[in-house]
């Protein structure tokens, strides 16, 4: 469990992102392509992006990318946006132009925390390497402009919907009434303590830093971004969808096409170009 203990003046810095951030929708999509949660409503997407990867011969270098985010349950806090990078744009550029001792101190963090060295596609970008910034983030370009782009909106949609709602609530019954809004399964707010369902244990104390909810198409759990390295805490939760979201007419999304010829000389059909992609040379 994570324990957030909130004071009268916190929950004045209570808020709800004001659109959806393209970097968490990339960390949520890649993560739902690892799985097979919430079937239903996302296996028609998970067959279309995979057909899209495969055409785009993306399928080797997105891999891997999941690989970089996700193994061991931990990721490099410089691939998640904070609330005020939303867009694409922004997002990628913060991830391209992280500097080199950030790089240094998350990756090394990184290797603490999952016990085992860093494959060799990954040590340019630990180093700093500024080529392999640029192809990490022609990656998560291609990556966006498959998995995510084209269901944008839909996604603009839900998010809307849930923003509007959590509002109503919060004018209505006041901030405590939006925070005890919630399914227990996903947070519970308890005598000035949001408790949110975790696998490690930790409390925390905003000490004047804003909380950001943010709302997620492509979430299906609660997955949490917190604590000292955070400025501002976020919290991320899935939202509300309806079954057969991606077949109706209005939300079916458009032939992809196969990507610039420069990522396609990073990228390349086989394992050794998606190496490449990530920065090994």
């Amino acid at each position: 469990m994570l324990r957030f203990h909130l004071t009268s003046d916190d929950l004045t810095q209570v808020r709800m992102a004001s659109q959806p951030l393209a970097l968490w929708d990339i960390i949520f999509s890649l993560n739902l392509l690892q799985n097979r949660q919430a079937a239903l409503l996302f296996d028609p997407w998970r067959h279309a992006v995979r057909r899209q990867l495969e055409k785009a011969q993306l399928t080797s270098a997105v891999a891997m990318l999941s690989q970089l985010y996700f193994e061991g349950g931990h990721a490099p806090d410089f691939l998640v946006a904070t609330p005020d990078l939303a867009d694409l744009d922004s997002g990628l550029d913060a991830v391209m132009s992280t500097p080199r001792p950030i790089l240094c101190a998350q990756f090394a963090e990184l290797v603490r925390l999952r016990r085992r060295p860093l494959p060799s596609w990954a040590r340019n970008l630990a180093e700093g390497d500024a080529e392999a910034l640029k192809s990490l983030g022609a990656l998560l370009r291609r990556y966006y402009d498959i998995a995510v782009a084209p269901y944008t909106a839909h996604l603009q949609e839900a998010f809307t919907a849930e923003r509007s709602r959590r509002a109503e609530l919060a004018i209505s019954a006041g901030v405590d009434g939006w925070l005890a809004s919630y399914p227990a399964q996903v947070m519970q707010w308890e005598q000035g303590v949001l408790i949110t369902h975790h696998p490690f244990e930790a409390d925390y104390q905003l000490d004047g830093r804003p909380l950001t909810f943010i709302p997620s198409f492509f979430a299906t759990d609660l997955p949490v971004a917190t604590g000292e390295r955070w400025v501002p805490p976020v919290i991320a939760y899935p939202i509300a969808h309806q079954l057969g979201w991606l077949t109706s007419s209005a939300h079916r999304p458009a032939v992809q096409q196969s990507g610039s010829s420069s990522l396609n000389r990073l990228i390349g059909p086989a394992r050794a170009a998606a190496l490449d992609a990530l920065g090994t040379r």
